[in-house]
């Protein structure tokens, strides 16, 4: 029920959270809200435009469906918010959201088919209202999923994703989906830069209107992946592999955030070549308005695996990184750092209190010191539930 982690899950369980670190304000759980009727859940993206207006969304699980879910902070506590659980046939999930106002938001995710296949999922809001809106999919594929959306108002929008492209082999591809304002129409981007397959769009930010960086995974005919990037530029889609550590010989980015089109913070992971365990590793790219250069950050002392899910930065040289790590003993705790503009700092992140396993999957900060993260955990009944924490 999550989007690729350290622990894979059915439509709906598992995952990670905690570490240590330096930094004035601090991270405190936060009550995350299943929808009625739900018992197990889980929060994926989230988006803050402002302090005390956040929206989160996921999905849920009431016992015999799977639906899509949101919650909404006031500035104090999360509330469950009115997303439509299944606008489709079945199975909604959304996995992310950006609020472009205080009163508006738009969400992306996919549905069941009952045909066994998928097609994408966008919702909107409007004071607090969710809708379903009808988004395109590919006649010769199935299984359409958009992760990440970004918004300039309620006239632009673009998405991306992935879908699976039976015409070409049962291939995984590229999807992007652009919104003008009444409809969303299918782009064309690079479906599988290099002749690879399997490629994929995590995450997406713009520092303008048509002018966006994505960033996500191309699968190799060796069946490794490289971390890549497509750039939109107008209605012109270019595509480039990112730099990794020279042993990596696997690395995806899951997360990205942009302050203008000369800075922009990419995260994820690598792993490497020549190790006998495989195990993965947090990794970020930086963007100077040139070139893309990689970094390892800090993982906190003991921990065999780290991932990053989630990045936002509300200014330049200021960000925040989400995601989880596996301790010597391999339970999975939560991860948050920082980064100064110079190095990343690990920060101290909660856990639930019994929890077996818990993760932060999205993060969306205002400022430096004013963040909401979200993410799920497994409690002591190995049930999977949603998390929120806050800076």
């Amino acid at each position: 029920m999550s989007r690729g982690r350290l622990t894979l899950g059915l439509t709906m369980l598992a995952l990670t959270l905690a570490p240590a670190g330096a930094h004035a304000a601090v991270w405190e759980l936060k009550t995350a809200v299943l929808p009625a009727g739900g018992t197990e859940g889980e929060l994926l993206g989230v988006s803050c435009a402002s302090a005390s207006v956040c929206t989160a969304v996921g999905d849920y699980f009431n016992g015999s469906i799977v639906g899509a879910m949101g919650n909404e902070w006031n500035g104090t506590s999360w509330a469950v918010a009115s997303v439509e659980a299944n606008p489709g046939e079945k199975n909604g999930k959304l996995y992310g959201v950006l609020c472009y106002s205080s009163t508006r938001c738009m969400a992306v995710g996919s549905y069941g088919t009952k045909g066994g296949g998928g097609n994408s999922l966008v919702e909107a809001s409007n004071k607090g209202a969710w809708t379903h809106v009808t988004s395109p999919n590919h006649g010769g594929g199935k299984f359409d999923k958009l992760y990440d959306v970004w918004c300039k108002s309620l006239e632009y929008c673009v998405a991306t994703g992935d879908y699976l492209n039976t015409e070409a082999g049962e291939k995984g591809a590229v999807l992007a989906e652009e919104w003008e304002g009444t409809t969303w129409n299918l782009m064309s981007p690079i479906e599988n830069p290099g002749k690879n397959k399997n490629g994929k769009l995590w995450s997406i930010a713009c520092s303008a209107e048509a002018s966006c960086r994505a960033v996500g995974n191309w699968g190799t005919e060796a069946g490794i992946g490289v971390a890549g990037e497509e750039t939109l530029s107008g209605t012109k889609w270019s595509a480039t592999q990112l730099p990794e550590p020279p042993v990596a010989d696997f690395a995806e980015l899951y997360g990205i955030s942009c302050t203008s089109e000369k800075s922009c913070m990419a995260v994820g992971v690598w792993r490497e070549t020549e190790s006998e365990t495989k195990k993965l590793t947090i990794l970020t790219e930086l963007w100077n308005g040139k070139a893309w250069s990689y970094s390892i950050p800090p993982r906190p002392i003991g921990a065999t695996e780290s991932e990053f899910r989630s990045v936002s930065c509300p200014a330049v040289e200021e960000c925040i990184a989400v995601g989880h790590y596996r301790d010597s003993s391999k339970k999975e705790l939560t991860l948050a750092e920082v980064w100064n503009g110079k190095e990343w700092k690990i920060q101290t992140s909660p856990n639930p209190s019994g929890a077996l396993a818990s993760a932060l999957q999205g993060v969306s900060c205002t400022e430096i010191e004013v963040c909401n993260a979200v993410g799920d955990y497994l409690n002591s009944e190995n049930k999977l539930k949603p998390l929120a924490a806050h800076l």
